[in-house]
C-alpha cells in the first residue's frame, strides 16, 4: 500500500510504516486547495497523486506506468469513476438486485436497481453519501 501525505515541506524520503505502507510526503498547497475545494476541478488532487506515485517509485518498485495511466483515465472520464458493485438474482422471489457506484471528487453514489426477473419491471432507489 502507498500512503501519500500532504505536508508543509516536500520531504525527500519515503519510509515503510506499520502494516507495510510506503509513506511518502508531497508538498501540499493549502491556498491552491482552498480555491478548488467544493468544485469539480480535480486537477490538483491528481497532481498530488502523480507526485506521490513518482516519489514512491524512487523507494520501492511499483507499477508506476499503470498508476499514472489510471490517473490519466480518471481525468479523461471527467474525474468520475463508475462500477458495478454487485449483481444478485433471487430466483425464488423473482427478483434481481444490482448495486452500481459512482464516485467523483464531490460525491459517492450507490444506486440500487431492483427488478422483477419475469417481467423486467424496475424500481430505483438512490442513496447519496456526501
Amino acid at each position: 500500500m502507498i500512503g501519500i501525505y500532504g505536508a508543509q515541506t516536500d520531504a525527500e524520503t519515503g519510509k515503510i510504516v506499520p502494516f507495510d505502507v510506503l509513506k511518502v510526503e508531497v508538498r501540499f498547497d493549502k491556498e491552491r486547495y482552498e480555491k478548488i475545494k467544493g468544485t469539480d476541478n480535480c486537477d490538483y488532487y491528481l497532481e498530488l497523486f502523480e507526485s506521490g506515485f513518482k516519489k514512491a517509485s524512487k523507494f520501492k518498485s511499483i507499477p508506476l506506468d499503470v498508476l499514472l495511466k489510471l490517473i490519466e483515465d480518471f481525468k479523461k472520464d471527467g474525474c468520475k469513476n463508475e462500477w458495478l458493485h454487485k449483481r444478485k438474482k433471487f430466483k425464488d422471489e423473482d427478483l434481481e438486485i444490482i448495486l452500481n457506484c459512482d464516485f467523483t471528487t464531490s460525491y459517492f453514489k450507490l444506486m440500487v436497481t431492483i427488478s422483477q426477473i419475469s417481467t423486467k419491471r424496475i424500481g430505483n432507489w438512490r442513496n447519496n453519501n456526501h
